[in-house]
């Protein structure tokens, strides 16, 4: 299989050709791979694994994604339900070796994104992927600690924005942890990281209308964080990008009755910059 994995890296490389017809011919024989999926998205995970090049990294990441896109706007059917179990599992390993290793920020929403997606099409499938979950949660367990947070906060945002479609793919498993997700999702807003603050704030948005009303009423403390994340998001240039979903996700949080307490006193609440 390594000869397959290096021709495969060989076709990345000629995708960044300043040749034309080399990066003609590398689209060709890609897609010509295609037609064998699950081997070549195993190809693309063990080079995204393994790879020193950051640029092929990345475009291996986001091959995997597209190519086993199942929430586009196409809403393809899965073709994971065609994979035997022997590369499922080689796939799985491999991305999960990369996510709890990486320590790129480059890399990371990209990570997260195929790891997500991924996950999608294995519980569409009716099947499970325990070591993810169980990772995401011991993540989520070690959050008392924010000094912790702020000296390995990308494997923090990881966990937030994967856990926000863990609740879509798997609601009651999360629920059944959401002691310990409220505490990490309450502990990432005592931090200065805006980036994390702004994951956490788009995370609780995704994530209330699989809770109980009494669920939900533990967010409430967390809705002026929330207000705060948004007004400094606006004012620091890097952070700008997060202002819009921020906003979106705030009115998702006024049609779950998180904030409306809070906006009778807003115009008396002072917030630090």
């Amino acid at each position: 299989m390594s000869t397959e994995i290096n021709f495969v890296n060989s076709l990345i490389e000629g995708f960044f050709s300043h040749d034309k017809q080399i990066r003609t011919n590398s689209q060709e024989k890609f897609d010509e791979l295609s037609k064998n999926l699950q081997e070549l998205i195993f190809c693309l995970s063990k080079i995204s694994c393994e790879s020193q090049n950051k640029q092929i990294k990345l475009f291996s990441l986001v091959a995997i994604r597209k190519l086993l896109d199942i929430e586009g706007e196409k809403k393809l059917e899965s073709k994971w339900k065609t994979f035997t179990n022997g590369f499922k599992n080689l796939i799985k390993s491999n991305l999960y070796k990369l996510l709890i290793s990486n320590n790129d920020v480059f890399l990371n929403n990209k990570i997260a994104d195929t790891v997500s997606m991924v996950a999608a099409n294995i519980y569409s499938n009716k099947e499970n992927w325990e070591e993810l979950t169980k990772y995401i949660l011991e993540v989520f367990s070690q959050s008392s600690n924010i000094e912790e947070i702020s000296n390995k906060s990308f494997l923090f945002e990881n966990a937030v924005n994967i856990s926000k479609h863990l609740f879509i793919l798997i609601p009651e498993e999360m629920v059944k942890n959401f002691k310990v997700i409220s505490n990490a999702l309450t502990n990432f807003f005592k931090t200065e990281n805006l980036t994390l603050k702004a994951k956490t704030s788009e995370t609780i948005a995704s994530i209330v209308d699989y809770l109980s009303a009494k669920e939900k009423i533990q967010f409430k403390p967390m809705a002026i964080n929330i207000l705060e994340t948004t007004l400094k998001c606006s004012e620091n240039a890097k952070e700008e990008s997060n202002v819009n979903f921020l906003i979106l996700f705030l009115s998702l949080l006024l049609a779950s009755y998180l904030l409306n307490k809070y906006f009778r006193y807003f115009s008396n609440v002072s917030f630090n910059a």
